[in-house]
Parts: C-alpha cells; sequence; structure tokens
C-alpha cells in the first residue's frame, strides 16, 4: 500500500517521453520540462501563433526562420509609425 502513495517512488513519465522520476517530481516535469509537453513558440509575442512539442522548437525556429523574419520586420514597421 505504501508503493501506491509513496511519493518518492520512482515512475515512469505520464506523456511517455521516457523519463522515470520521483512521483513527487512528476507535476513539475510534465509541465516545465519534459520534452513532449506543449511549448508556445519564442516568437509568439511578435505574432507566431504555432505551438509545438518543446523539443522541436528548435527545428520550428529553423524551418519557419523566413516567416519569423516577416513577423519581426512588420513589428518593427509598426514600432516606426509609432515614433
Amino acid at each position: 500500500e505504501h508503493d501506491n502513495n509513496c511519493q518518492y517512488k520512482l515512475v515512469p513519465c505520464p506523456s511517455e517521453c521516457g523519463a522515470t522520476l520521483p512521483r513527487c517530481d512528476v507535476h513539475v516535469h510534465v509541465r516545465d520540462k519534459c520534452p513532449l509537453r506543449q511549448a508556445e513558440c519564442p516568437l509568439s509575442n511578435v505574432g507566431c501563433t504555432s505551438i509545438v512539442q518543446a523539443r522541436d522548437v528548435s527545428t520550428h525556429l529553423n524551418e519557419h526562420a523566413d516567416k519569423h523574419f516577416l513577423l519581426i520586420s512588420s513589428r518593427m514597421m509598426e514600432y516606426q509609425n509609432v515614433m
């Protein structure tokens, strides 16, 4: 019975990323560290609406560099018009 409730028992990641961690750390892992968690594009503040798995952020940035460049350029033009 203790085994079913022990917060330090090693359990697999529920997202099946392959990690094994203490039960008490599962929530933080799934929310902040799991490579399979959903992650916003780091350029969401300039208009990219993509959501990818955390492990794929770098690939997303490389594959959409042209789109990101246009978003950043557009944002810069908006700032110039305000000034």
